[in-house]
């Protein structure tokens, strides 16, 4: 919750500083258009996925609707809203993630646009 606290604020910083060194992150469009090639790892790739957000997004911000933990595993369902900086274009769009969270740090994070498939991954379902 406080990633997507940090994220809404627009707290880069924050943000990063709740990611494990090592971690690795997993946007669903960046992995469903260039697969292995879209995972962003270690805060090197935290601030370059921000920074990619940053150039294509403003007024950026993640509602939580629904969080359940299952071991290491945390489900998160939320609805991302923002405006295309260059188009004006306003999207509201529901998402879903599957998180490992290790020694109070996000080890591994993964988006899915399919409720099911998250809760799956979690081991929830």
């Amino acid at each position: 919750l406080q990633g997507h606290k940090a994220f809404s604020r627009g707290d880069r910083e924050a943000c990063v500083a709740l990611w494990a060194e090592e971690c690795e992150y997993q946007p669903a469009m960046e992995r469903d258009i260039a697969g292995a090639e879209g995972v962003f790892r270690g805060h090197e790739g935290i601030h370059r996925w921000w920074q990619g957000m940053a150039d294509s997004w403003r007024d950026w911000e993640s509602e939580v609707h629904e969080v359940h933990k299952a071991g290491d595993q945390v489900f998160v369902a939320c609805t991302v809203r923002a405006e295309g900086r260059l188009s004006g274009v306003a999207i509201e769009a529901p998402f879903f993630q599957v998180a490992t969270i290790r020694d109070g740090k996000i080890f591994a994070s993964r988006d899915f646009p399919d409720r099911d498939r998250a809760l799956e991954a979690a081991g929830l379902l």
